[in-house]
């Protein structure tokens, strides 16, 4: 799981952060605003590497639990 930096801005996210953490999935906390958040580069950079992508203005609040 990983949490997408800034909102998903452009410069949030690169490649070799995807390549070294290897998400399987990831949440954009975001809301309706004016900066273009999250930015399409950023989801189309989740996308290149298989990411399904959450995000809280769609779904709401997310929640994870993990057991040990």
């Amino acid at each position: 799981m990983l949490l997408v930096g800034h909102h998903g801005s452009k410069i949030s996210t690169s490649e070799k952060l995807l390549e070294v953490v290897g998400p399987k999935e990831a949440i954009i906390s975001v809301g309706k605003n004016s900066f273009g958040h999250p930015t399409k580069e950023v989801l189309d950079r989740l996308e290149k590497y298989g990411v399904v992508v959450r995000m809280t203005d769609k779904e709401g609040s997310i929640k994870y639990s993990i057991k040990i």
